[in-house]
């Protein structure tokens, strides 16, 4: 990653085929006139689709272009968690831990709640953390010094967790191997 937030693969295919950078440039800036989505929700939009398809090396580009059109903290998580349904996918392909460093995967509380009085449905309520109970799988929150690691692979991850009897969740320590 550069200086600007470029990765080294979208550096490298600039240099070694300039051609069809300049082509693939040429296309972004067309689709992008033809956009009909203001500038924020674009960025927002593009992070949701990196974050879904495991795109993760072009996420720090697109997270700055979401800040410099005003995009807060809260609303740069939420696109990244808009494609949640994907986690489906990841765990189909052996994925069986994943971690973020805020206070959930899922929407806001206030949000979950005022769908859930309006409908009376509680699908609305906690969703990540019922995907648990149908698919193997086990999301960590509020995890620290995501920024330390090396990148988006290349470490292992150990999941210490503390039994509580009769508990379904509890804390843990999170230990990155490098």
């Amino acid at each position: 990653m550069d200086k600007h937030g470029v990765s080294n693969a979208f550096r490298t295919f600039g240099e070694d085929a300039s051609g069809h950078a300049q082509a693939w440039m040429d296309a972004v800036k067309k689709l992008g006139a033809a956009s009909k989505l203001d500038k924020k929700t674009e960025a927002l939009a593009y992070i949701a689709v990196l974050a879904a398809a495991r795109l993760e090396t072009g996420i720090p580009f697109h997270v700055k272009q979401a800040k410099r059109y005003q995009a807060s903290r809260d609303e740069i998580i939420s696109a990244v968690l808009v494609g949640l349904p994907a986690v489906g996918n990841l765990v189909d392909r052996g994925v069986k831990v994943i971690g973020i460093d805020s206070y959930g995967f899922d929407r806001p509380f206030t949000d979950m709640m005022n769908d859930y009085f309006r409908t009376s449905d509680s699908r609305y309520l906690f969703p990540a953390h019922f995907f648990g109970r149908e698919k193997c799988y086990c999301h960590v929150e509020r995890l620290a010094n995501l920024g330390k690691l090396p990148g988006p692979y290349g470490f292992k991850v150990s999941c210490l967790p503390v039994k509580i009897k009769g508990a379904g969740a509890s804390w843990t320590r999170v230990v990155a191997i490098l």
